[in-house]
């Protein structure tokens, strides 16, 4: 049984779980994180139902043992759950190892690398799902293995029963994994389908698989204490939640050649996620599997590798570039696996060839490519506690005097300040409410109501409020204050010497490039825009002139978001040659710092802004037009400027719109 094989293997199996635990354990986050942790951490301690679709499994587990005495409201807890799934998973995966290599340092160094691999350490210690999908597949696949082995039904019915728990944590990963659990059964298929076609076993498998699924149950909840969409009373929104039918995974803008940068980007990722060394082991491996294992064997690594990467890149629809590929990086969590599992194979390949000629290389090999791994993903996994995120939400706060109304609205607004205010308890005085009625119990009316109808209660709100109205975002018509906005009150900007430090520190974590995450580097650059926004309505509207507002607004600058936002800004005023030759300049370089994996948005903009500048005073007609047929071939968008300026450079220059047959027009643009 699993259980025997456990004691046989207790030094190893503990020795995983205390090496990874370990640099878990000094890298845990003690601040809010991006990504879903803020919701998650609300949930985990304060009840409610995980975004869709549930995670019921892992919602159970952490509102469970965060609510143990001897944890309090920090977000150590939920995190600390997370690390604990994954240690248990790299030892799962150690005993998998060793019946695939049969030999304990390797299947040491597979489990070890696996789990100090990139994109796996990283969400191991951070309050999220994907940790325990992997400890499931994990059980998973040792029963699929014994049943291999032993053909026994009592290892096929816990097969079934673990089976409907991973379903019930992330149906979708693990279904993509599931090709690999049949390719590693197949051999016993006669004895699989011996059992099915008995009808008490059945009856056992499909009753013990039901019994798995029991965690969806509690997703039927009238009134939760935080739900994206609310409650789920009836049959139909328990289907509409489970099947994630309100997201959508397909960009407008994307393509089949989205999906080819994306094959190629995880090919490259795959190499990299175990350190370049590991992950030329792990290619050998790959050749080498299909020479040594059975071709059940090496076909179901091959399956689970592809089920998380390549069939899923087919399955989705997403634009390539940085932000998307953080949001799809923890999705191949489980696939990368059979890296580990192949670069096991690879480093017994070397170890063929040289372990009888130094012995020594038998156990110094599997340590070093733990240490190489190692050394490639503590940066990353470091830098998850530098506090940024808490630190905005902190601020934010700040800026709200007492008994206000504050609308926030995504993950860093309904996410961390609403951690910071209804677990850690952080400003009580005031109301926070989601501005599109997500997740918050206070909503004005159902998400799912037409947006007209959403926009006419919040103003219906706002005006009748008889408490001050602040909001992170959306501030048309209201007060600038720098990250808040107030509403209810004569537009403008003001000044707010308080955050002049933040500042600061904002433009600091931007010129040195620290954060590695791209969900944070995506919230700093909508800081650091609403930020020069402000300072640059500041400079043009204000009376007089500020010295340090000066001074702040060239720091805000020498950024990608300051150069951009002072093009958006200055380019459509911008009438002398001198004016135009500072704003060339200033285009250039944010061209220069703007990354290929940007957003077809920010590269489509750019470009446009930068052919407006061309526009001005003595119009260089030439330079405005390839400027912005790149803007427009970039962002073919209706929200594109660009796709106006283009049409009346073509109309100026005599030629007709759409010339260049690569440029497709958006439809319905209404051009003034």
């Amino acid at each position: 049984m699993i259980g025997e094989r456990i004691l046989l293997h207790a030094p190893a199996i503990l020795g995983v779980f205390v090496v990874t635990l370990l640099c878990y354990a000094v890298t845990l986050p003690d601040a809010i994180t991006l990504e879903d942790a803020g919701l998650f951490q609300m949930i985990c301690h304060n009840g409610g139902l995980g975004h869709p679709p549930g995670y019921p499994l892992f919602v159970l587990s952490c509102q469970q043992f965060v609510d143990l005495p001897f944890f309090d409201q920090s977000v150590f807890a939920a995190n600390l759950l997370s690390a604990l799934f994954a240690s248990a998973a790299c030892a799962l995966l150690y005993l998998i190892a060793n019946d695939i290599l049969d030999d304990r340092w390797t299947s040491g160094a597979v489990s070890v690398c696996f789990g100090l691999s990139m994109t796996f350490w990283s969400q191991a210690i951070i309050v999220e799902v994907y940790s325990l999908a992997v400890l499931m597949f994990m059980v998973c696949a040792c029963f699929a293995m014994r049943f291999r082995e032993q053909g026994k039904f009592s290892d096929l019915a816990w097969l079934a029963f673990f089976f409907g728990l991973a379903l019930s944590n992330h149906w979708p990963l693990h279904l993509l994994a599931t090709p690999a659990l049949i390719a590693l059964i197949y051999p016993r298929w006669q004895d699989l389908f011996s059992m099915l076609l008995t009808p008490s076993k059945f009856l056992i498998v499909v009753a013990v698989g039901l019994l798995g699924l029991l965690p969806y149950l509690s997703l039927f909840q009238q009134d939760p204490a935080f739900a994206v969409f609310g409650g789920v009373a009836s049959f139909e929104e328990f289907v509409r939640y489970v099947s994630r039918s309100a997201y959508s995974d397909h960009s407008e803008l994307a393509g089949w050649r989205d999906r080819v940068s994306y094959q190629s980007w995880l090919l490259l990722q795959s190499v990299k996620e175990l350190h370049i060394v590991p992950g030329i082991l792990a290619i050998l491996g790959l050749i080498r599997s299909f020479r040594v294992l059975s071709v059940s064997m090496a076909a179901a690594l091959v399956l689970l590798y592809l089920g998380g990467t390549s069939v899923l890149i087919l399955l989705l629809g997403f634009e390539f570039n940085e932000f998307r590929q953080a949001i799809f990086s923890p999705y191949s969590v489980i696939a990368f696996s059979a890296l580990a599992i192949w670069m096991g194979l690879g480093l017994q390949w070397v170890l063929s060839h040289v372990a009888e000629k130094y012995l020594w290389l038998g156990k110094a090999l599997p340590l070093a490519v733990c240490l190489l791994t190692f050394m490639s993903s503590y940066p990353v996994a470091a830098g998850a506690g530098n506090g940024f995120a808490e630190r905005y939400a902190e601020m934010v706060l700040e800026q709200v005097p007492e008994g206000a109304v504050l609308f926030v609205e995504g993950d860093a607004g309904v996410g961390l300040i609403g951690y910071l205010h209804y677990v850690r308890g952080d400003r009580p005085d005031i109301e926070l409410r989601s501005w599109n009625n997500l997740v918050f119990p206070n909503r004005l009316l159902s998400p799912m109501a037409p947006r007209r109808l959403q926009d006419e209660a919040r103003q219906s709100f706002i005006d009748s409020s008889e408490s001050p109205v602040f909001s992170t975002s959306h501030g048309e018509g209201a007060l600038n204050l720098g990250l808040v906005f107030q509403h209810k009150v004569a537009p403008g900007y003001r000044r707010d010497t308080d955050i002049r430090e933040f500042i600061e520190y904002l433009v600091q974590l931007e010129l040195t490039g620290v954060l590695r995450n791209a969900h944070e580097r995506d919230l700093l650059f909508q800081i650091l825009s609403v930020l020069t926004h402000q300072y640059l309505a500041l400079q043009l509207l204000g009376e007089t002139i500020d010295p340090e507002e000066t001074r702040q607004l060239d720091t805000l600058q020498t950024t990608l978001p300051g150069k951009f936002v002072t093009l958006q800004a200055m380019a459509p005023i911008a009438k002398d040659e001198a004016g135009k030759a500072r704003l060339r300049g200033i285009g250039e370089q944010a061209f220069s710092l703007m990354l290929p994996t940007a957003s077809r948005e920010h590269r489509g903009l750019l470009a446009a802004y930068r052919g407006q500048v061309e526009l001005q005073g003595q119009a260089d007609l030439g330079a405005a037009k390839s400027l912005l047929e790149d803007s427009v071939r970039t962002f073919p968008s209706q929200d594109n400027p660009g796709v106006c300026l283009l049409k009346d450079t073509y109309r100026q220059l005599g030629l007709q719109s759409g010339v260049d047959p690569k440029i497709k027009m958006p439809e319905a643009v209404t051009c003034e």
